[in-house]
C-alpha cells in the first residue's frame, strides 16, 4: 500500500499563499527542508491547469527490463537544438501542433534565430514536440541535464491559472500527465509550468510540474522556483534556464530536481521518489507548451525559445549576464494567423 503524506508547503522561508493550498509535511521533512533553503516544497495548484486536458497518447506497453541495469556509456550531450532554421525542428522525433512554432529573428545574439511557439486566441495549445531517446537510437538515461534561453514576448498575458513548459518524462502511454497518476510503477514527468506572479514587473513565475510516486491526487505537484528573486521573469528578456533531473533508486526517496535561471539556483529538491521498478527511466524530453486551465487566450501571444541542448549528466552553471540582444525588450511584431482544426488533439488536450 502507497505510504500516505502529509506536508508543510513553504517556498524559500514563506508560507505559500494564494498561490495553492498547504499541506502539513510527512515526517516534516520537506517543511525543514523548504524553511533551509535546500529544497523548495510543493503546492497543489487543483489541477487547473489539466481541467482541459483529454489526452490521445497511445495507451501501449512496452516491454522493459525489470531487474538489471544496463551498463551503457552515454555520450556528454545527446541533441542540440539551435533554432537558427526550421530543419533543427527535424531532430525531434515527434512533432505535434506544428502550425504554431516557426522560426524568428530574435535569438540571444543578433546573429542567431530562436523558435517562437504561439498559443492563439482561444485555444490551449502552443505545441507538443518530444525527443524521445530509444527513437534517436539511446538507451533511455536516468538523468538529464537541459539548458536552454527563454524569452516572453513584451505583451504576454500570464494566466493565472498557469500553463506548461517544455521538462523530462518517462510516461510511457500509461501515466504521468493529464490526470493519470503516477504510482512508481506506470511512469512520471517533470516538465516545467508557469503562471501568474503579484509582481507586475516580474509577472512570470517558474515551477515544476511534478508526477512521482507519491502524490495525492490524479494531477501533478507545483515545485516553486525562488518565488523572491530568480524564479520570477521580466517580459521580453532572455533567460538562461537550466534543468536537471536524476531519477531515483527504485523504491527509495533520493531523486533529484534542480533548476536554475542566469546561473543563479532557483530549484532544489533532494528526495523525489519517481519510480519503484528499475524498467522506469527517462524516454523523453517533452517540449511542451501548454495554456491550462479553463480560460483560454485573449489573443495571441508568444513565448520564445533559442539554443536547446540535452546532456547526459549534470552541467556546471556559471552566471549568465546576457547580451545586448538578450537583455533588451523587443517589440513584438504583427504575427500572420494560421487556421486550424478545429478537432485538433494532441497528448495534453
Amino acid at each position: 500500500m502507497k505510504p500516505t503524506r502529509r506536508r508543510v508547503l513553504l517556498g524559500l522561508g514563506a508560507v505559500a499563499g494564494g498561490a495553492g493550498i498547504a499541506y502539513v509535511g510527512r515526517d516534516q521533512r520537506r517543511a525543514e527542508k523548504g524553511v533551509s533553503g535546500d529544497s523548495k516544497t510543493a503546492t497543489k495548484r487543483t489541477g487547473e491547469t489539466e481541467r482541459e486536458e483529454t489526452t490521445t497518447e497511445t495507451e501501449t506497453t512496452t516491454e522493459r527490463e525489470t531487474t538489471t541495469e544496463r551498463d551503457v556509456e552515454f555520450p556528454e550531450q545527446f541533441v542540440e537544438f539551435s533554432f537558427d532554421t526550421p530543419e533543427s525542428l527535424e531532430k525531434f522525433t515527434e512533432r505535434n501542433a506544428t502550425q504554431n512554432v516557426e522560426i524568428g529573428e530574435r535569438g540571444i545574439s543578433s546573429d542567431s534565430n530562436s523558435l517562437q511557439v504561439t498559443f492563439r486566441e482561444g485555444r490551449h495549445y502552443g505545441t507538443s514536440l518530444q525527443y524521445q531517446f530509444d527513437e534517436a537510437g539511446y538507451p533511455e538515461p536516468e538523468e538529464l541535464h537541459v539548458r536552454y534561453y527563454l524569452r516572453f514576448g513584451t505583451s504576454f498575458e500570464v494566466p493565472y491559472e498557469g500553463g506548461k513548459l517544455p521538462g523530462p518524462a518517462g510516461t510511457y502511454g500509461q501515466a504521468g500527465w493529464g490526470g493519470r497518476q503516477a504510482d512508481g510503477t506506470n511512469g512520471w514527468s517533470a516538465r516545467m509550468y508557469f503562471y501568474q506572479s503579484d509582481d507586475s514587473e516580474r509577472p512570470v513565475q517558474l515551477a515544476s510540474y511534478v508526477y512521482h510516486a507519491e502524490m495525492d491526487s490524479p494531477y501533478g505537484d507545483v515545485f516553486h522556483w525562488d518565488r523572491e528573486n530568480a524564479g520570477r521573469l521580466e517580459l521580453g528578456k532572455w533567460y538562461r534556464i537550466d534543468n536537471y533531473v536524476k531519477l531515483n533508486t527504485p523504491g527509495q526517496d533520493d531523486g533529484v530536481l534542480k533548476g536554475w535561471v542566469d546561473g543563479e539556483r532557483a530549484l532544489q529538491v533532494t528526495d523525489l521518489r519517481f519510480r519503484d521498478v528499475p524498467r522506469i527511466r527517462i524516454d523523453k524530453y517533452w517540449f511542451d507548451c501548454y495554456w491550462g486551465g479553463s480560460v483560454h487566450p485573449s489573443a495571441d501571444h508568444h513565448v520564445y525559445f533559442d539554443q536547446l541542448k540535452l546532456y547526459s549528466e549534470s552541467r556546471e552553471t556559471d552566471d549568465w549576464d546576457g547580451t545586448e540582444t538578450g537583455v533588451t525588450p523587443i517589440p513584438e511584431t504583427e504575427t500572420t494567423e494560421v487556421e486550424t482544426a478545429e478537432d485538433e488533439t494532441t497528448d495534453d488536450e
